[in-house]
């Protein structure tokens, strides 16, 4: 059926008793300067995945029925102008600059980098390595970060270049981790067993994070 259905129960005879529904995920913000909330929606079904430093946008994918099957990046900005479409795939990063989005496509799978702006669309080709869609920026806005396997190995971060340049391992197998401080010099971590730490970005060494459980 062209909606969404859930069923309740079958009698003997063969009665089906079934409701439609209609779901939407809001988006509420409160923009840089101002005092009162502003509703952001957009669409009906989405998810916030990234928000400039400054406040002013932020990036979104759809998921919702017009989707389609690699869902759909958007930017839009905290003052209530209209969202801007980027294009297919699913949203999950702004570079540090606001040109670049990281985006994943499923079909096929591939991470691609759509411009805020003008410009082509740029994939990220990573031959051998197994990415789940985790990746994050350096704060310079020209690598990124993400978190793969090559065949037969544990989990573990690299790094890659946006122009296109083959990504490197940056932390030890077993070692994985996206976050990276506002200067660049740690990776927020975590080992097999789930403890966090901060990883010494051109060292092999960690750190512990002071206040930080195993329990949190």
């Amino acid at each position: 059926m062209p909606i969404n259905l859930l069923l309740h129960d079958i009698s003997r005879n063969g009665t089906v008793l079934l409701s439609s529904y209609r779901f939407s995920v809001p988006i509420i913000g409160l923009a840089p300067g101002e005092s009162t909330e502003r509703d952001l929606s957009w669409l009906d079904a989405v998810g916030i995945y990234d928000l400039s430093a400054d406040g002013k946008q932020f990036i979104f994918q759809y998921y919702g029925e017009g989707s389609g099957t690699n869902y759909t990046s958007y930017l839009r900005k905290t003052d209530g102008s209209p969202a801007k479409r980027l294009g297919d795939g699913a949203a999950i990063a702004l570079s540090p600059d606001g040109k670049w989005v990281i985006s994943v496509v499923n079909v096929p799978r591939q991470i691609v980098l759509l411009p805020t702006g003008a410009g082509e669309s740029r994939r990220l080709d990573r031959p051998g390595i197994e990415d789940n869609g985790d990746n994050g920026w350096l704060p310079d806005g020209k690598r990124v970060v993400f978190t793969g396997r090559q065949q037969g190995k544990p989990e573990r971060t690299f790094i890659q270049n946006i122009d296109g340049s083959a990504p490197q391992p940056i932390t030890p197998e077993g070692i994985t981790g996206t976050f990276v401080s506002p200067d660049g010099k740690f990776l927020l971590v975590n080992d097999a067993n789930g403890k966090r730490m901060l990883f010494v970005f051109g060292n092999t060494t960690t750190e512990d994070v002071r206040g930080l459980t195993i329990d949190d």
